[in-house]
């Protein structure tokens, strides 16, 4: 890749970052707006403003959902992050071998962050249904 490839590239990524990243971070500022927002509905209700702390099974099922998305929302960000990584590496790699051991290098260590992404999803999807079924009565999952 000529020097001027190489530095185009590099600025790609460094836009595509930069965009990932504000998107992050709307994304950040309008769930705390939603949860906000529900958090002073509950409590124009009658219900516990805090939804974590809540005995009730809406409550219980709100907090379900909310510990399986901020594990998505984490893996994502691990896996965006590491391909950015990835890019910025690859566009500097001094010729072709040097790319192919850096793809194979990522390939396998993306394997591995995904079997430990779904692990730890399946822990969290699993401890979350558990807790949603004991507050429903339906028994242990």
């Amino acid at each position: 890749m000529t020097e001027q490839g190489r530095q185009l590239a590099e600025e790609n990524i460094a836009r595509a970052r930069a965009a990932y990243l504000r998107c992050v971070e709307a994304g950040e500022v309008a769930l705390n707006a939603f949860e906000s927002s529900t958090a002073r509905a509950a409590g124009l209700m009658g219900l516990s403003a805090d939804g974590r702390n809540a005995d009730g099974p809406t409550a219980r099922g709100w907090a379900a959902m909310r510990a399986v998305a901020q594990t998505l929302f984490v893996a994502t960000d691990t896996n965006m992050r590491a391909g950015f990584s990835f890019a910025s590496s690859l566009v500097r790699a001094e010729d072709a071998r040097a790319a192919a051991d850096l793809q194979s290098r990522y390939l396998r260590e993306q394997g591995e962050r995904f079997a430990h992404q779904m692990l730890d999803l399946q822990r969290t999807a699993l401890r979350a249904a558990g807790d949603v079924a004991r507050g429903t009565g339906a028994g242990p999952l």
